[in-house]
């Protein structure tokens, strides 16, 4: 199904993360056709 296909998932955290191995696990896509982006980290000194 998605096995030619990109696939990139924005905010990556435990819900995008299952899908991600979903995917893996179930041959739906290959590795090296995968993306995934996480929420950078900001700390504020106060």
């Amino acid at each position: 199904m998605l096995n030619n296909k990109k696939v990139a998932i924005i905010g990556v955290g435990k819900i995008g993360e299952t899908l991600l191995n979903g995917m893996i696990k179930n041959n739906l896509v290959k590795k090296e056709n995968l993306a995934g982006s996480t929420a950078p980290k900001i700390s504020i000194a106060i």
